[in-house]
């Protein structure tokens, strides 16, 4: 349900409540894909705020050596113009696959 409203531009601060309502949930762990999903709303309605936020929780709850999860990071960042915080993520990341390289060179694309 999360994706479905990040995937939409109206819905993306619906995926941001019930992301906010899950983490509240002690009973259930964050996946990646989730995290991925919300992601996915932060770059639709570029929010940076909520991006680092979610950012943050990436490296609290070690979901960043997930590559899934970095592609996602370096893809918001470049959604929210920035450059930096994208290159950063780009190298954070450990094995870094097709769409690792697509992002970046994406990111340096729109500059």
């Amino acid at each position: 349900m999360i994706l479905t409203y990040a995937q939409l531009e109206l819905g993306s601060d619906l995926s941001m409540q019930l992301f906010q309502e899950l983490r509240r949930t002690t009973s259930l762990q964050i996946q990646g894909a989730t995290v991925v999903a919300v992601l996915k709303s932060c770059e639709n309605k570029p929010d940076l705020t909520a991006g680092q936020q979610i950012h943050s929780l990436i490296v609290k709850s070690s979901l960043s050596h997930l590559t899934l999860v970095s592609n996602a990071l370096v893809h918001m960042s470049s959604k929210c113009k920035q450059v930096g915080d994208a290159h950063k993520a780009f190298l954070d990341i450990v094995h870094k696959d097709d769409s690792s390289w697509s992002s970046i060179i994406g990111t340096y694309k729109q500059k």
